[in-house]
């Protein structure tokens, strides 16, 4: 791969032009047009340094089987870069911004998902379809010291990450991808801790140059359990370029040192606070940067290179400083130091050329080589056997390529692949590596050309291997002549040097399973289940891919594969591109093959296309709103010229969609790199009428270049994507035809977005081609639309565009370093979560059925509840079981979680608030009577009483009296007349919810009543006597005062004397009235005058008089509060209503003015 040469570096720090966008901000056609002027000039530059090159790029091992033998013209990757820098820049900066993803990368991390019928979920993981065989760009390889067989290598590649082989010399052993955020780094050098083995540092950052959006790296990062996790270092944060690192003991201390770079891109220096050699000896925490400065300059030297020689001296080569704007600039130096602080230089290149690469021989600390970049050639070769003191001229190897200088094997990009080492086994034997692959057996006396990347003239009759172009690394078993060699397409091995190379093909592509390819396009078979793809690359041509699985390239053309495409209808009709307007097709799969569209000069390097199956026209972006169109079969030099727009402000053909419209015709869309958007409903006719739907103001598709339309079905619902950084919105949706157009970007980063993919057969499901990999969203017309990555299996990397077949719903993902991925996860259904319950609304202590009612055929369930104390499983279920029974033991309002699971995916539903639990209320009735002895004639009073937590509950009374319901709904009766033998019982029942029992029932009482005994009273003169009626107790009252109990009672005072009778606690009503008007008198009167009951009283009170006479009755303070005219003798039944309750007197006066006192009476 040729990408922008950093030696023209210092040209782009000089040219102040894209700071000029935010000061003045000017049209965003007139921002194009003055930054493809602007990259103009500098690649004007770069070509003063280097001679173009002719990428003939017929694969030796593939295109001579077929036949195909397409060869491409000429072309530079730069090409890509420029168009890459234009799509991609932030409208108003006029430059990509990058940057802006590191965030991103982080946080991506940190998601796993496995929800939903998505690709790239944990359980509907990407599959890798290769091409298997076929590499990207490696600069670094490194065998792994853990493993005594010495078997296990680690690679790094450039946009693809970090990856590992078991068994580098087994060529069924594949190559396994290191997880994590890997998949997105520029991984430059790897190097082993001598004193633990298995700590490793990983580097990152490409300083040789690249696309603006993957140079960067992110530091240095660390394992210590042998790459099974990493950790990056802190401290490294800012080490945005490391072009190498070595471990060195220094008196057994491992000290590391990190070989930093700078480079500018997007707008600015990177890397400039850390340039130099930073130097750790505490593994990495801290870093203190040890390289001396340029002579007569505050800037340090920039270290190429770093190695250690056999006597664990280290040796440095340099490069150029950009920042450094005198004529030194620092590179062409060779430097070494023993104490790992202070350097010396070794050799100076004569007029201080650019890059050095050093190779140290491991048998002897004497020997040294280096080779030398002087404006993007191969200067110099040196070698050393004196450790230094002295240097000699080696010879340059000579490419057998015709299209090669023969005194430049890197055809002017030194600066991007140099490398050199030197065998363990013997000082003599280098391998070099440039363009192609060289050996010398004579410490450079004469070189062997052991390695070719083509078969084009001059190459063809070589009998060495194969070995793709540009190389980068070349890494030799330590103790061995076993030597593993990175390009870029990826790794070469050989078990031995010395096989005789030059003369048979003993080098051995290695790339099962290394699939960092840089895509740019890609199309599949529409018919189901078959495996059928095209895949254009970076530099590794257009890859047909069909086999099941991970696939073998089958290659149509080499160069730079770009847009290619499968008709719908016919598999063996195809078309593949190489640069600008140079499209091939083919009718028979490739049999025989004819040019459709033929202009070299026009369109962009990977220019947009779009094939219209139904008619079989072919159209491709031309120019300024102009298009090519040509039919399948018919001629290239018969393509004509289509006018999208007179005005060329309107930009280029970025992006394609064709459709049918509405009367059978093709309905073609085409997009512009400013961000207009234009549709014709007959693409075919021989003026097609065009119409601008790129929106109205305030609802319109923002400036910028349009990376993908996308018609939703044959409807006016349509989606464009845009692939600016910084755009207002890089996902548009219209509902009405373009009309109007509404931003979907919901909460995706500020990144460029290549395409969308809109689920014809779910509605609102999406997923989306970005920076970063594949997003996802389950709702794109959702008010807020919320996006996801989905990248398990792929890792996020640069996703250019996202194909679908609708036979059987398969997804191609075509990505800028890991190759081809596809998923069938649309084809699959995943649960979607859904249950009812039995109740929502319990007591406590009671239990709901949780019932499962998830589409899809779940196969597990796990429920959970907030908040989760109080919550019993009941009958043998638990929170797995499909259909839990739950007791909830606490009062509380509960949410409900259910999250289940198929093979496909998994979904979740929370149902906040779903269950309310109030807790029980215990109710107890007890019922009794007052008082509790009844007495015969008495009356009494049933009393209920609740429970102290039902005390305060609104309740209804119901009453029953020997089984009979009876009227009354209060909760105590009273006066009620006892009978022997009959029963009461009272229930309660309230509204209340959760009140246990409901109703609930008193116990039952039965009346037992005791009689009432009548007694009489005489006397024998001052003594008293009460008949004998029983062993109960007699008392004896004088005028209502106790004066004394017995039978006998001895008077000592005048007055009316009266007896009363208690038994098992029932009275006698008052016995007759003695009236003793004189005390040791022997006439006394006795009267039973005044009998009075029941005691209580509470209705109704029962009075016996023998005279006529009036009845008072006196509270205890002595006021009257009632009397009754009795005008008869006998019983007198005196209603009490209105009297307060509490204890009262009775006198009764008669009408001979006699007066006569009962004992207080209790009314209640």
């Amino acid at each position: 791969m040729t990408n922008y040469i950093l030696a023209v570096l210092s040209l782009v720090f000089s040219f102040p032009v894209f700071s000029q966008y935010v000061n003045h901000p000017k049209p965003y056609h007139k921002v194009v047009k003055r930054v493809e002027r602007d990259l103009h000039r500098l690649e004007k530059s770069q070509r003063k340094f280097q001679k173009s090159e002719n990428e003939a790029a017929e694969n030796p091992r593939k295109n001579a089987a077929n036949g195909i033998g397409l060869q491409p013209e000429f072309s530079t990757p730069d090409g890509y870069w420029k168009q890459e820098w234009i799509s991609t820049m932030n409208p108003i900066l006029g430059r990509p911004t990058p940057e802006v993803l590191l965030d991103e990368i982080n946080a991506q991390q940190s998601k796993t998902l496995s929800r939903r019928s998505m690709p790239g979920t944990s359980k509907t993981t990407w599959v890798s379809r290769g091409p298997n065989n076929v590499g990207g760009r490696c600069r670094t390889i490194a065998y792994d010291p853990t493993v005594s067989t010495g078997k296990k290598v680690w690679a790094g590649a450039v946009t693809g990450g970090l990856w590992y082989n078991n068994d580098i010399t087994n060529a069924s052993s594949t190559w396994q991808f290191a997880s994590g955020l890997w998949s997105n780094l520029a991984v430059t050098c790897i190097a082993f801790d001598p004193n633990a083995p298995g700590t490793m540092y990983v580097g990152t950052g490409e300083g040789w140059g690249s696309t603006p959006s993957t140079s960067r790296g992110l530091g240095v990062f660390k394992s210590v359990d042998s790459g099974k996790t990493f950790t990056q270092l802190t401290a490294t944060k800012t080490f945005y370029y490391v072009n190498d690192i070595i471990v060195r003991n220094e008196a057994g201390k491992s000290v590391v040192y990190c070989a930093t770079d700078l480079q500018y891109f997007s707008g600015a220096w990177h890397g400039t606070s850390s340039v130099g050699l930073m130097r750790s000896t505490n593994g990495g925490v801290t870093f203190s940067n040890v390289m001396p400065t340029i002579p007569s300059s505050s800037n340090v030297y920039v270290v190429a290179d770093i190695e250690l020689g056999a006597d664990n001296r280290i040796w440095v080569g340099t490069r150029q400083n950009y920042l450094q704007t005198a004529t030194d600039k620092g590179g062409g130096r060779i430097m070494y130091s023993d104490n790992g602080t202070t350097f010396t230089v070794a050799y100076s290149h004569t007029n201080q050329a650019g890059r050095v690469k050093v190779a140290c021989a491991p048998s002897s600390a004497y020997t040294l080589y280096a080779v030398f970049e002087a404006s993007g050639k191969v200067d110099t070769l040196i070698r050393t056997h004196n450790k230094g003191k002295t240097w000699i001229s080696v010879s340059k190897p000579k490419d057998a390529d015709s299209g090669i200088p023969g005194t430049d094997p890197s055809r002017g990009q030194a600066w991007y692949d140099l490398s050199l080492a030197v065998s363990p086994l013997d000082t003599t034997v280098v391998m070099a590596g440039f363009v192609d692959v060289f050996q010398t057996q004579n410490k450079g006396l004469a070189w062997l050309q052991v390695g070719k990347w083509s078969n084009n003239s001059g190459l063809a009759n070589l009998s060495c291997a194969y070995v793709h172009a540009d190389i980068h690394t070349f890494t030799f078993k330590p103790g061995s002549t076993e030597c593993l060699i990175g390009t870029d397409g990826g790794i070469f091995y050989a078990p031995d040097v010395m096989d005789n190379m030059s003369n048979q093909a003993v080098i051995y592509e290695a790339n099962n399973g290394f699939t960092v390819t840089q895509m740019y396009w890609g199309d599949i078979s529409q018919t189901k289940g078959k495996d059928l793809m095209l895949a254009g690359a970076q530099d590794n041509g257009t890859n047909q891919l069909a086999t099941s699985g991970l696939c073998n390239e089958n290659m149509i053309s080499g160069g730079d594969g770009g847009y290619c495409f499968i008709s719908q209808t016919n598999d063996n009709k195809q078309i593949v591109s190489y640069v600008y307007n140079q499209f091939y097709s083919t009718t028979n799969n490739w049999t025989a093959n004819a040019k459709i569209i033929d202009d070299a000069t026009t369109g962009k390097f990977i220019n947009p296309a779009v094939w219209d199956d139904l008619n079989g026209y072919l159209f491709t972006g031309k120019s300024k709103v102009t298009i090519y169109r040509n039919k399948l079969g018919t001629s290239a030099t018969l393509a004509t010229t289509v006018t999208v727009n007179g005005t060329a402000a309107n930009g280029a053909p970025s992006a394609f969609c064709s459709s049918i419209s509405s009367a059978g015709k093709t309905q073609l869309y085409v997009g512009t790199d400013v961000g207009k958007l234009y549709v014709t409903t007959d693409a075919v006719a021989s003026a097609p009428t065009w119409k601008d739907i790129t929106g109205s103001t305030g609802s319109a598709i923002p400036a910028g270049n349009i990376s993908c339309i996308h018609r939703l079905r044959l409807s006016d619902t349509l989606f464009v994507t845009i692939s600016n950084y910084g755009s207002t919105a890089n996902i548009l949706m219209s509902v009405d035809a373009g009309v109007t157009w509404t931003s979907r970007d919901g909460n995706i980063a500020d990144m460029p977005i290549w395409a969308i993919l809109v689920n014809p057969n779910k509605m609102g499901e999406a997923v989306i081609a970005t920076e970063l990999g594949v997003y996802g969203t389950s709702d794109i017309f959702a008010s807020s639309v919320v996006w996801t990555p989905y990248n398990e299996g792929m890792g996020a990397v640069k996703t250019a565009t996202l194909r679908y077949r609708a036979s059987d719903q398969t997804i191609m993902a075509v990505t800028h370093g890991r190759g081809v991925f596809t998923s069938d996860a649309w084809s699959k259904a995943s649960p979607i979560a859904n249950f009812g319950v039995s109740k929502d609304t319990v007591c406590s202590n009671q239990t709901v059925v949780f019932k499962d009612s998830t589409k899809n055929v779940p196969t597990s369930w796990k429920w959970s509840f907030k908040p989760n104390v109080g919550v019993v499983f009941k009958f043998g279920t638990d929170s797995t079981k499909q259909n839990p029974i739950v007791q909830f033991t606490k009062g509380g309002t509960y949410s409900v979680t259910l999250n289940v699971s198929n093979s496909v995916g998994d979904d979740v539903m929370t149902k906040t608030n779903r269950i309310v639990v109030i807790d029980t209320i215990p109710v107890s009735l007890n019922l009794s009577t007052l008082p509790g002895i009844l007495c015969r004639n008495d009356t009494f009073s049933l009393v209920s009483g609740l429970n102290s937590a039902a005390s305060g509950l609104q309740m209804t009374y119901s009453w029953v009296k020997n089984s009979v319901a009876i009227s009354s709904t209060n909760a105590n009766i009273y006066g009620v007349t006892p009978v022997n033998g009959d029963t009461y019982k009272v229930s309660v029942s309230t509204k209340t919810a959760c009140v246990i029992p409901n109703p609930a029932s008193s116990n039952l009482v039965t009346i037992k009543t005791y009689g009432v005994k009548t007694i009489s009273v005489s006397c024998n003169l001052d003594t008293l006597k009460a008949n004998n009626v029983g062993t109960g107790t007699y008392t004896w009252f004088n005028n209502g005062v106790m004066v004394g109990t017995g039978r006998l009672l001895k008077a000592t005072k005048v007055g009316n004397y009266r007896c009363v009778y208690t038994e098992n606690g029932c009275n006698s009503d008052s016995s007759a009235i003695l009236i003793l008007k004189s005390v040791n008198d022997r006439n006394i009167v006795v009267n039973q005058f005044l009998v009075v009951y029941p005691n209580p009283a509470k209705d109704f009170l029962n009075v016996t008089v023998s005279e006529l006479g009036k009845l008072f009755m006196y509270d205890v303070n002595g006021r009257c509060i009632r009397e009754w005219q009795l005008n008869e003798k006998g019983l007198h039944q005196l209603l009490l209503n209105g009297i307060p309750t509490g204890q009262v007197i009775v006198k009764f006066i008669s009408v001979n003015g006699l007066e006569y006192n009962t004992l207080p009476i209790l009314i209640e």
